[in-house]
């Protein structure tokens, strides 16, 4: 079994862009052969890859999984903290990594981790992407192995997973097999009037970073050029590189190879790289999704050679879609802002001089801002706390730029009752890790840092992705209009396997998607 999550995938492209799919890859073939949801949404409010990532993995929500960020503020250590740092865990393969990693903040059991456990730990449960966060959400706690990549040109893995690298892996960092895309160029894969795409190439939207320049041909630099590792991932090749592993993982652990069923956790990263710098209106966009297509087309006949036609299913969906460019939104007369709050530790002294006025010498005090919460310092008082909650809480909402916010008793207290964004940011909110006040800013607005867009809001661009199962144990049913999440995912293969759904699985399987 694989599970395929193309990161920042939205559901959009599968529309725009369905005219040059070709009928025997990875898309229509998942359509035609299995079924695919093409109203599936993201039901946390806080789209980013960490969380869609781990709710794709457990069946549950960030409230329950404990995943709510790629990283958070801890005000108890008085830092930020990574969703999968780990200072007891030593990464292998690399000499530029040193922060150890793994998946211990991750609060619930994975679709893998009840694999393991239901075959008395026979089944084999590998996971590979580019992104750290991805590899270790997705792998849980059990795993036989766990890669990701260092920036540098190697495949990594942790001593939570493993004491070395297996020798597959070994040889394609030895041999440097990274290094192959050096001095590639990046054209476009079909004539420029086949695309979509709306404007120039070259542009004053897009703000491609990594050394990419503006617009087609792509050429990679040298591999013995600083930013070619960085670049290689925000190309398709980042892709290829990644399905190259893949193989080598399903042939040299044996995957699928017996009556015992295996699982292949895959991210791709690169579409989220590209659509960061260039945003999903652009040429890049398009043309990697139609690459990334073809790709995956290539990966299922491979499949059918190593492990045998009928003998494999695939699930594919994504962690979270993608706004468009808030500059080029508002050059069309959308409302629409880049950094609505301005610069972030700016707004906190902005906040702090709000309480110090409105709460004289109480002690009060902003300990971090983030593009969605707000941290306070701990206070002796939790009622003057949760007074100075409301207070910022006030003030957000009053900013044109900020749609909704709720204060962490708000929170503890709704239940989970409410309109759909009560109940979203309800399914974003940990009780121990989240901050005081969470709040939601307005469509086309974000603060997307060094790049040109981001994610990670409740609206409908960042929340709705496919979701498509094919292959063996899943009926041939087309598309299915009704609402689903990603969520269901976990527990609709646990069903496929005959296993228990992932112990803290918030959703019901898609029984009628199984044979």
């Amino acid at each position: 079994m694989v599970v395929m999550c193309v990161d920042q995938l939205c559901q959009d492209y599968l529309v725009r862009f369905r005219s040059e799919l070709r009928e025997n890859d990875c898309f229509l073939t998942a359509q035609r052969t299995g079924v695919a949801y093409i109203n599936c949404h993201h039901q946390h409010a806080f789209t980013f890859t960490g969380p869609g990532h781990a709710t794709l993995a457990t069946g549950t929500y960030p409230n329950r999984h404990g995943i709510i960020g790629n990283s958070w503020y801890s005000p108890e250590l008085g830092k930020t903290v990574r969703s999968i740092d780990d200072a007891d865990a030593t990464i292998i393969g690399s000499a530029t990594l040193t922060q150890g990693a793994s998946s211990k903040r991750l609060l619930a059991p994975t679709l893998g981790d009840t694999l393991k456990l239901s075959t008395g730990k026979k089944a084999k449960v590998y996971s590979v992407g580019l992104k750290d966060r991805a590899a270790c959400l997705t792998a849980g706690r059990l795993a036989d192995g766990v890669f990701w990549y260092d920036y540098a040109g190697n495949w990594v893995t942790s001593d939570c997973f493993a004491s070395e690298l297996p020798g597959y892996i070994r040889v394609l960092n030895e041999g440097r097999a990274a290094d192959v895309y050096s001095e590639r160029k990046w054209t476009l894969l079909y004539d420029a009037a086949r695309y979509q795409h709306d404007r120039q190439d070259a542009n004053p939207f897009e703000n491609p970073g990594y050394g990419l320049t503006p617009n087609f041909p792509h050429v990679m630099p040298n591999h013995q050029e600083p930013n070619y590792y960085k670049q290689l991932v925000a190309t398709p090749w980042g892709n290829d590189y990644t399905l190259r592993t893949a193989r080598e993982i399903i042939r040299g652990a044996a995957l699928g190879q017996d009556a015992i069923p295996d699982l292949l956790h895959i991210n791709l990263a690169a579409n989220d790289y590209v659509g960061h710098h260039f945003g999903p209106h652009s040429l890049e966009v398009e043309d990697i999704f139609y690459r990334t297509d073809r790709q995956l087309g290539e990966f299922i006949r491979y499949l059918d050679q190593q492990v045998g036609t009928g003998r494999w299913t695939i699930a594919l969906s994504s962690d979270h879609g993608v706004s468009p460019i808030a500059t080029y939104m508002a050059s069309l007369g959308w409302p629409a802002q880049k950094d609505p709050l301005g610069n972030l530790p700016a707004f906190r002294e902005h906040l702090n001089t709000l309480l110090a006025s409105e709460f004289k010498d109480q002690g009060l005090e902003v300990a971090y801002v983030e593009s969605n919460q707000v941290f306070l310092k701990p206070h002796a008082d939790p009622a003057v706390a949760a007074r100075a909650r409301t207070a910022i809480r006030n003030h957000l909402t009053a900013i044109p730029a900020v749609t909704f916010a709720n204060t962490r008793e708000q929170l503890l207290n709704s239940g989970g009752r409410g309109d759909r964004l009560q109940r979203m940011l309800h399914r974003a909110f940990h009780s121990e890790r989240s901050g005081d006040v969470l709040y939601v800013l307005a469509p086309y607005h974000h603060t997307p840092g060094s790049y040109s867009t981001t994610h990670g809001s409740p609206w409908q661009y960042d929340t709705h992705v496919p979701l498509m199962l094919f292959g063996s144990g899943v009926r041939q049913v087309g598309k299915r209009s009704r609402q689903t999440s990603p969520a269901a995912l976990a527990p609709t293969l646990a069903a496929i396997l005959q296993i228990p759904a992932p112990a803290m699985a918030a959703e019901a399987p898609l029984f009628e998607a199984i044979k």
